[in-house]
């Protein structure tokens, strides 16, 4: 009878159970039951809920909470606000629960077909929004919508583009409750790359940024820090006046002490930022980048690093590569010619005196080898080595430099990097074959191997702009 199922829920609604009980009573069928209890009056609803949300803490009890047809009830009573606050905090815990790790698989109907998610992400940001909304509510609403966000799936960034959700959220980064701010920091790092002006408005004005950087000092908060530094490294769009602010407040010290942190995702992250300190037209915080001691650091991370880790480390060297003729300085005749050697180093590749420290030279940072290495790996990280390579035929000196690039062992490398499937590639390693087959020497040693392989490329290549390039490469051969 309903009566008694109402004691017998409550009953289990005042037990103290550990997991192997919840997933015992999971595995008897006790979920369906308490399921078809919330149709029924108030005091039903919130006792039925309220074990489902007790049991919805063992992890196999979710598919008995979706298989059973739980999720429609418990999204409609959740987002009704003539409901009791005690009925929708128990829909909002299972809901949080159902869809953490990124998990969506759980938002189904009875009959297992998949909820659309958009309705879902609209009304959890409405909870957001309303002022009025319970505490306990609105964070646990955000938890959800962190786990259904992370799912990256077409109809949720729709809805959340749509709803205007990053507006939504920024404010909650300043909350004063730590949950609440780690979980709207962690939403905002789901969406940066899409709101990036907006974003970086928001960090300019007032104590934000200083208050933002705060977030890192706290190791414990590992996850937090991934999140801080993803944020301020997807700004590239507003990179000069986001690198300034940061600049100013010193922030290069703290960003380059995480470089030393055991998790791989913060380490790449610290580097998409300190790739904003290096633009091309700020020389004063390229020099402020080096002076980190970024160079062995970099050379590190192209020897061991994750292929993300790999990629952003080459784009910093391609950017301070780049500024490298303009800054090495060629040796002034004295007519003591015999005295040269003893006084300066000139740089092979750059004709003048080069260093790591003032004119941020690859070679003499020991870059070149390990760049080449990392031509074979993969095409994201391929490709930036390969523009960083491509630096160095930037200059006036290209014969001196396609030599060094064929001492280094990089010409077979990017031979091979034209046969990729990425169109980006064979463009990039075209461009710099076209320059390294301008010296005859070099026709010489990889002429009939590079004729093999772009004859045989060319009847395959559907890109008619890459096609064109390999024509010219290969006219370029014949010529000489």
């Amino acid at each position: 009878p309903e009566s008694s199922r109402l004691l017998l829920a409550k009953a289990l609604l005042e037990m103290e159970l550990v997991n192997e009980n919840l997933k015992v009573l999971g595995e008897e069928g006790v979920v369906p039951p308490l399921v078809a209890m919330i149709s029924g009056n108030l005091e039903s609803k919130a006792v039925s809920l309220g074990v489902l949300a007790k049991l919805s803490a063992c992890q196999e009890n979710k598919k008995y909470i979706a298989s059973a047809g739980a999720v429609p009830y418990i999204l409609d009573l959740l987002f009704s606000a003539h409901i009791s606050t005690l009925i929708r905090e128990s829909c909002a815990v299972i809901l949080e629960r159902l869809v953490a790790s990124s998990c969506i698989q759980f938002l189904v109907d009875a009959c297992a077909v998949a909820l659309d998610l958009q309705p879902i992400v609209t009304n959890l940001l409405c909870l957001q929004q309303n002022p009025i909304s319970n505490h306990v509510i609105r964070r646990l609403a955000l938890g959800a919508l962190v786990g259904i966000c992370r799912s990256r799936e077409e109809p949720v960034n729709k809805a959340f583009s749509d709803a205007n959700g990053i507006s939504i959220i920024l404010p909650l980064l300043e909350d004063s409750n730590y949950e609440i701010q780690e979980m709207a920091i962690n939403l905002v790092f789901c969406f940066c790359g899409e709101e990036t002006t907006k974003l970086a408005d928001y960090l300019l004005f007032g104590d934000r940024l200083v208050n933002f950087l705060s977030l890192l000092k706290d190791d414990s908060r590992t996850e937090l820090q991934v999140a801080v530094l993803g944020i301020l490294s997807s700004l590239r769009s507003s990179a000069p006046a986001v690198a300034h602010a940061l600049f100013r407040l010193d922030a290069l010290r703290e960003i380059f002490r995480l470089l030393s942190s055991q998790n791989s995702e913060l380490k790449e992250n610290a580097l998409g930022v300190i790739l904003l300190f290096t633009n091309q037209l700020d020389l004063e915080m390229q020099r402020a980048v080096v002076r980190m001691g970024t160079y062995p650091l970099l050379v590190n991370f192209l020897k061991s690093g994750t292929e993300t880790a790999k990629a952003r480390a080459a784009a910093i060297m391609t950017n301070l590569s780049t500024s490298t003729p303009k800054l090495s300085i060629t040796p002034v005749n004295t007519g003591f010619w015999c005295l040269w050697p003893l006084w300066f180093s000139v740089c092979e590749v750059h004709g003048g005196v080069c260093d790591t420290a003032t004119t941020f030279c690859l070679l003499k940072a020991n870059a070149l080898s390990e760049l080449v290495n990392v031509l074979q790996d993969g095409d994201k990280a391929a490709l930036a080595a390969l523009q960083a390579l491509a630096t160095l035929v930037d200059g006036t000196m290209v014969f001196e430099a396609v030599r060094v690039l064929s001492d280094a062992g990089a010409i077979y490398p990017i031979l091979d990097l034209v046969g990729r499937e990425n169109a980006a590639i064979k463009e990039a390693a075209l461009n710099l074959l076209e320059k390294i087959f301008m010296d005859n020497r070099m026709v010489d040693a990889y002429g009939i191997q590079a004729r093999v392989l772009l004859v045989d490329l060319t009847g395959r290549l559907k890109n008619a702009y890459v096609r064109q390039k390999v024509d010219g490469v290969i006219a370029q051969l014949n010529c000489n």
